[in-house]
């Protein structure tokens, strides 16, 4: 009951089992509880002594009894209904949390701890209780407790607490950096790293997000006198014991230069030297034992990572000297290791200065940073990575053992050799008898962090990563459907479409530079390379999605947001290319189109039907808080994928345009024209995926704006229906917009019949939107960022009554119209959406020049400002305006300045 507990919603029929069942485990509690006291090793002052470990300093041999008996009673916590049980457990965890005996204060904390964990959101009303014991733990004599109180408060940064706790909780944690206990400082570090990154117990993401920079610039200075007071200040030669704890200082600096950005250039000079130190420091010294030259190695790959990521965080001038330091410092060892390459991987040794793992993600963040003069870096550094991605897998079959299969019947897993750095496992095969499979690991991790290498240097370098494309795109491709490793697949997937966009960069045309015959012709065949690549490429990932794990949601994303990387590079070409004389696009067959378009509905019924059971199960079950979070990160977790899958068809949909119109009869239309609209509450069985009904509206959308006039006929008052609906609903912002924006798409492509009956209502409806963004702007004194939606709801205002073609132009007559035509000249210029905002520009050329806008002059002062305004930002880099739209503002301009 316990098992189904945990995966089912416990409704108001089993209140009173659950009642029933607490009552008889609360003898099991009490046991459990009391075995986690008398099984902590009572010798703290021999754990104190041992020095920190680079691996794990939680766990203690002589505590083995009292961690399993923890563990169970999170087991118990996690399938019993936490906020019925809560009430039993607390008053039990007082007693020992008031005690003056450290273990039972210990204990208490620990076990906290682990009742956070199994229920964090039925938890969040005990929070304050549960810091309040964290900061008191901190402040015990005993270093065990302090050891204890700062893992749970790091725990409990995943809560997200408020901010008022922030000083509290910084404070216990920079007081035990100078603890003389390594062990605590070194976690200490952990716990600041954790504040700094805290990771929700239920994130999918594997690296958390950052906090707002706002919560720990007030204590930065604090923070940071810290940190270098002592773990930076750590001499590792003369106490090795001590490198655990430099290693973490340094991971604590590079967490807060990440947190606060460009802010942290204002200590930039304070740290910087120290990491560059850290960064050579006992190298090639020869001496001491195997697992000390290890450690070093692992703090100088530490050193390397901190630098490069606070380089990253701070302005590039301050860096860029730096980053040169460090580039001549890696050269060397990059092309020590391409040396070693034979058919045989090259693999991290003791001698390595730095890891290799983190070398290569140092060298893609200083990519990042130095832009095009990294490139002569390059074809060292990718040579070694393309070497890194193409090695064959080392795999092998042997004979299997009777102990090996006894080992994977008990723990139905790999089983780690951390010396040779592989995994293997023992299998009974029909008519082979034990088979004993060995991958290793290590070259596969490898694989894995090269391609991530490729990808931040194809993103860092753009178009000038572009003669590299295909020699990448080749390693690459097979390892889209490489089988031992999910993380392979997914990091081969997004680096293969980092470098399609970076190559498709190099061939976008520019608006201001001609091009001479042998540039476009060099364009064109580089065009029909990229056409090949994005077909093979699509074809595999298309095939390969399905065979995935639907469960492992990060991989299935991965994989789906790199084909929909894929379509929108080659979209982003072809629009470029519509307003040059060049015809380089780079587009499916219509053949292709249809097959993956097929594939693609198939797997987004998938999807939709795994989402619509999840909302099922948290409407008809009364779930208990953790239960109802769990659901709701089940369908986060499906949220981006669908996301994904949808924006592929939409780009195929725009590059095919009229030629698409078949696919979207025959295969789109039926799976998302049920979904335009809510089902109504008689429609049993019948669910409202607000997610899906907005890529129902998106792909309606693009259907009208891209299809052709016959697609715009047909589908127009389909798409209104969804929009209808759309506009009325205030819970769901990307809802809105996209219903906002298919007005705007009705009013240019659709017959003007289909809008007329709600006209009138949709034009207030739209004036309130763009009128209460305008209030807002008027309250607040500094500038913020307008909300897309405004926008789209003057384009689409504008689209219904000003610009040319509007089908109410005639109809919204005097009064309205030049409140709408003040409105819509004090609203521009439009930033949020490039093509929206040519269009209105466009159009606001177009209105002066055919005299559309009564009395132009007195509105003299207004587009002044917004032409001026505009101009500026094209010369930006703000693509908002047309080269001709830019032209005739100039002129417009020249006209209403007053003669000098």
């Amino acid at each position: 009951w316990c098992a189904n507990s945990s995966s089912g919603g416990i409704n108001g029929e089993v209140e009173d089992l659950t009642r029933i069942m607490i009552d008889k485990n609360e003898g099991v509690i009490q046991s459990c509880v009391e075995i986690v006291v008398r099984g902590i090793d009572e010798d703290w002052e021999g754990w104190a002594e041992e020095g920190p470990s680079l691996q794990d300093d939680y766990y203690w041999d002589g505590d083995d009894t009292s961690l399993h008996a923890e563990s169970l009673l999170e087991s118990l916590f996690h399938s019993l209904h936490t906020p019925t049980l809560l009430p039993t457990i607390l008053p039990l965890l007082e007693s020992l949390l008031s005690s003056s005996q450290w273990i039972q204060m210990r204990s208490g904390i620990s076990i906290l701890e682990r009742l956070y964990s199994s229920s964090p959101v039925s938890f969040q009303p005990y929070l304050p209780m549960a810091i309040q014991a964290g900061v008191a733990g901190c402040q015990s004599p005993n270093v065990r407790v302090q050891f204890q109180a700062v893992q749970l408060l790091a725990s409990l940064c995943g809560a997200q607490p408020d901010e008022e706790y922030d000083s509290q909780i910084l404070h216990c944690m920079t007081t035990l950096l100078s603890s003389t206990c390594l062990k605590l400082v070194s976690h200490a570090c952990l716990a600041l790293v954790s504040f700094c990154r805290p990771s929700p117990l239920d994130a999918t993401n594997t690296t958390p997000p950052c906090i707002d920079a706002h919560r720990l610039l007030p204590h930065l200075e604090i923070v940071l006198n810290a940190i270098v007071s002592y773990p930076l200040s750590c001499d590792v030669i003369q106490k090795p014991m001590t490198i655990p704890v430099l290693t973490r200082g340094l991971m604590v600096v590079a967490c807060l230069a990440d947190v606060v950005g460009e802010d942290f250039g204002g200590v930039y000079g304070r740290v910087m030297p120290g990491l560059m130190g850290c960064m050579i420091v006992g190298g090639g010294s020869g001496g001491g034992q195997t697992g000390q030259e290890h450690d070093l190695m692992v703090l100088r790959g530490a050193a390397m990572e901190s630098a490069t990521i606070v380089g990253q965080a701070v302005d590039a001038s301050l860096f860029l000297p730096d980053a040169h330091k460090i580039m001549q410092f890696a050269m060397p060892i990059l092309t020590g290791l391409l040396s070693e390459y034979s058919a045989v991987s090259a693999t991290s040794t003791s001698s390595q200065m730095v890891p290799t793992d983190q070398l290569l993600a140092a060298c893609a963040r200083i990519a990042s940073v130095m832009g095009e003069e990294f490139v002569v870096f390059v074809p060292t550094l990718l040579e070694l990575l393309i070497k890194r991605v193409g090695q064959e897998a080392d795999v092998s079959i042997t004979d299997g053992s009777k102990s090996g299969l006894q080992t994977t019947e008990n723990t139905g897993a790999f089983t780690q050799d951390d010396d040779t750095g592989t995994e293997s496992i023992t299998l009974s095969l029909p008519g082979m008898g034990m088979k004993k499979l060995t991958i290793n690991t290590t070259q596969i991790q490898e694989k894995s962090q090269a391609a991530r290498s490729i990808y931040e240097l194809a993103s860092a370098l753009d178009k000038r990563f572009a003669p590299y494309a295909e020699t990448c795109a080749q390693a690459l491709l097979p390892l889209i459907t490489f089988k031992y490793s999910s993380e392979v697949r997914s990091t081969s997937t997004q680096a293969l479409a980092s470098v399609f966009s970076a190559a498709c960069s190099s061939i976008a045309p520019s608006p201001t530079v001609p091009q001479d015959q042998l540039q476009s012709q060099q364009q064109k065949a580089q065009a029909q390379k990229l056409q090949s690549i994005l077909s093979i490429s699509a074809r595999t990932i298309i095939l390969e999605l399905p065979k995935e794990d639907a469960e492992d949601t990060e991989t299935t994303f991965a994989l789906a947001d790199a084909l929909s990387d894929l379509f929108y590079a080659a979209h982003t070409v072809n629009l470029a290319q519509q307003s040059s004389s060049n015809s380089n696009t780079i587009a499916l067959s219509p053949q292709e189109g249809h097959t993956i378009v097929s594939q693609l509905t198939t797997l987004l019924n998938l999807c939709l039907e795994q989402r619509a059971a999840y909302i099922r199960d948290a409407v008809q079950q009364q779930a208990d808080p953790d239960e109802e979070a769990f659901l709701e990160n089940a369908l986060l977790s499906t949220q981006d994928y669908l996301t994904a899958l949808v924006d592929s068809v939409g780009y195929i949909l725009k590059s095919q345009k009229e030629a698409f119109l078949p696919v979207f009869e025959s295969i789109v239309a039926p799976v998302f024209q049920p979904l335009l609209v809510a089902p109504s509450s008689h429609n049993q069985g019948k669910v409202d995926d607000i997610r899906a009904r907005l890529s129902a509206i998106c792909l309606f959308d693009d259907c009208v704006e891209c299809c052709g006039s016959e697609a715009a006929q047909k589908y127009s008052q389909i798409l209104l229906q969804g929009v209808m609906q759309g506009l009325q609903q205030d819970v769901d912002d990307e809802l809105k917009r996209a219903a906002v924006y298919g007005v705007a798409l009705i009013a240019r492509h659709g017959p003007r019949e289909v809008l007329e009956p709600c006209a009138s209502g949709l034009v207030v409806g739209l004036k309130e939107i763009v009128t209460k963004e305008q209030h807002l702007e008027q309250q607040d004194s500094h500038e913020e960022e307008r909300s897309s939606l405004s926008e789209y709801a003057l384009s689409a205002l504008a689209s219904m009554v000003l610009l040319p073609g509007a089908p109410f132009g005639q109809t919204v007559v005097g009064e309205e119209r030049d409140g709408i035509v003040r409105m819509f000249l004090e609203f521009l210029p439009l930033r949020e959406d490039d093509s929206e905002a040519k269009i209105c520009h466009a159009g606001l050329c177009e209105l002066l020049s055919t005299g559309k806008i009564h009395n132009p002059q007195m509105y003299t002062p207004t587009l002044l400002k917004l032409m001026t305004s505009t101009l500026q930002l094209v010369a930006e880099g703000e693509d908002i305006a047309t080269p001709e739209t830019c032209s005739q503002f100039t002129t417009f301009l020249g006209q209403m300045q007053p003669p000098q």
